[in-house]
């Protein structure tokens, strides 16, 4: 008798086609990073060197590298086997020892995402080339099929790809054709490369060429130039040679703040515009890289904004550690950023937050001795301070020009001696001054004799001093009486039209015309001279204020 048991069906996992759209075409929009997945293959495959080729009237881009290639199995169970991992067993190294860059297996469906066709040609040494062809319009078919990737078969690459490695040893070789990629310069694409795989800087016996050039430190002259200054992170065996080519005003290292194993840099520009170096809105920013490749742009951008520095600021942190066989993977699936909710990556923040202190204290302390603006929060400075040397440094600008720099350390000098504490100090007389003459014309007062005699005998010595020098026409714009009276004179009057808030300054006042006098001949006033005039001119400037709100009050 027959059973009517049936057997348990077997299931399997199918991958749709439209996988490799999510994970592929659509995850990967930025050109940079695809580059990055190709060099960061070569890195793997222990290649000497990479040579990039754009040719923009083909619309085709050729990749080449010197590693050590793929057999036939290779290229269909590992390269095409999306998820394939080379630290399978805990292996982190190449033959050659150097750190493996791919982790998670799919960051060689970027390829597919520039590009209408790509082939991808290999070779090991003493064998044939192998290879296959992908086309995107073929995929698109299939898709629209909803076909699944083991039911797509991939073309072979042209005859004149099959034969591109026959004349060398070992290598690999993409070839993409109808090239979709946005109006990026070549320098655009130099400074990049340069600035984000900084394989060529991190190990001699790697070098990347675009169009036969290497690239090296010199694509990064422009962004060097303009440097000013420099934060250290690490100890100098930690720094690769494109700090070297800075010649920075002010330097220090930032010490006992981040955890083992990170080092680096972070550095300002003379101003925000030195960091837009491509010409196409990009803007250098703190990127984080592992391993010697980017793994984040601007990774502390939303932690140093509210700061006017930060708009000068760019660097880079490598922190090769977190990317271990210990260590579970801390990147995103299109490999443009980190997971931030991670011990070893919030520590690195922590220390980030901590080293900003220093920093934006560090800005300011050496802008102002450059006599450039800096940070107006910081207390250094009053904001009263900041205003007048700026005032000061830009008469000196506009009188000196070509010769400024020379001058600086003069400035410097003054600066020292109580130039511009002195005045600002005077600039508070010169204030209250005219506010009180504004205010007691605006009442209408109406002057007795003691004052109209005061005002007189300046404005005779005024004539005089005109005839003497042979001026022909008064150069006063205001005559009135008022414009002849001292703060002195002036309180006293504002104090009448009130009664309610007598004032007696005579003693501040006498100081405060002495001091006045001394600056008026350009002379500078000693420490305690400066400290008697601010401290007079703030007194006198809080009484004038109550008398101001008292006379707006009574009327």
């Amino acid at each position: 008798m027959e059973s009517n048991v049936r057997e348990p069906r077997e299931f399997k996992f199918e991958f749709s086609l439209s996988v490799l759209d999510q994970l592929g075409r659509k995850l990967y929009r930025n050109f940079i990073t695809i580059l990055g997945e190709a060099v960061s293959n070569s890195w793997d495959a222990d290649a000497r060197n990479v040579w990039i080729e754009l040719d923009r009237d083909r619309r085709q881009l050729r990749i080449r590298d010197d590693g050590i290639g793929m057999t036939e199995s290779d290229m269909q169970d590992k390269f095409l086997k999306i998820g394939y991992t080379k630290r399978r067993g805990g292996a982190t190294r190449t033959a050659s020892n150097r750190p493996f860059i791919g982790a998670k297996g799919i960051g060689k469906l970027a390829l597919l995402s520039c590009a209408d066709r790509v082939q991808i040609i290999s070779k090991v040494k003493g064998n044939d080339s192998v290879g296959c062809e992908i086309d995107n319009l073929i995929i698109d078919e299939a898709m629209s099929n909803d076909l699944s990737t083991d039911q797509l078969s991939l073309n072979l690459p042209s005859p004149a790809g099959i034969t591109a490695l026959d004349a060398y040893a070992s290598g690999t070789f993409l070839i993409f054709d109808q090239l979709r990629v946005s109006n990026s310069t070549d320098e655009y694409l130099r400074k990049a490369l340069a600035l984000y795989f900084r394989f060529s800087f991190i190990d001699p016996t790697f070098t990347i060429h675009y169009n036969g050039i290497p690239i090296s430190e010199k694509d990064l002259k422009s962004l060097a130039d303009s440097t000013e200054f420099v934060w250290q992170i690490g100890t100098e065996e930690d720094q690769d040679s494109f700090l070297q080519t800075i010649d920075s005003k002010f330097s220090t290292k930032l010490s006992g703040v981040f955890p083992n194993g990170v080092h680096g840099f972070i550095a300002s520009t003379k101003a925000p515009k030195d960091l837009l170096i491509f010409g196409s809105g990009n803007r250098v920013g703190i990127d984080l890289f592992v391993n010697g490749r980017l793994r984040e742009r601007n990774f502390v951008e939303d932690r140093f904004s509210a700061r006017i520095a930060s708009q000068y600021l760019y660097g880079q942190i490598h922190f090769d550690a977190i990317d271990t066989d210990t260590t579970e993977d801390l990147f995103t699936t299109s490999r443009e950023g980190v997971i931030r909710d991670n011990p070893e990556v919030e520590a690195l923040i922590n220390s980030l937050r901590k080293a900003s202190v220093q920093i934006f204290d560090n800005w300011d302390e050496w802008r102002l001795k450059l006599r450039e603006s800096g940070d107006e929060e910081n207390k250094r400075l009053s904001r009263t301070q900041r205003a007048t040397r700026t005032i000061v440094d830009e008469q000196a600008k506009s009188l000196f020009q070509d010769d400024y720099e020379k001058i600086l350390k003069h400035l410097n000098v003054a600066q020292k001696e109580g130039l511009e504490s002195n005045l600002a100090n005077y600039s508070i007389i010169y204030t209250l001054e005219n506010l009180l003459r504004s205010l007691i014309d605006e009442f209408d007062v109406h002057l007795d004799n003691k004052f109209q005699n005061i005002a007189n005998g300046w404005r005779q010595s005024s004539d005089r001093l005109q005839v003497e020098a042979g001026v022909p026409v008064n150069c006063r714009l205001n005559d009135s009486d008022l414009y002849y009276l001292q703060l002195k004179d002036l309180i006293e009057i504002a104090s009448s039209i009130s009664q309610s808030l007598p004032i007696s300054l005579d003693n501040r006042i006498n100081s405060l015309k002495y001091l006045r006098n001394i600056i008026m001949h350009c002379a500078q006033l000693t420490e305690y001279g400066s400290n008697l005039l601010r401290d007079q001119s703030e007194a006198a400037s809080a009484e004038v204020r109550l008398l101001v709100n008292d006379l707006y009050h009574s009327a």
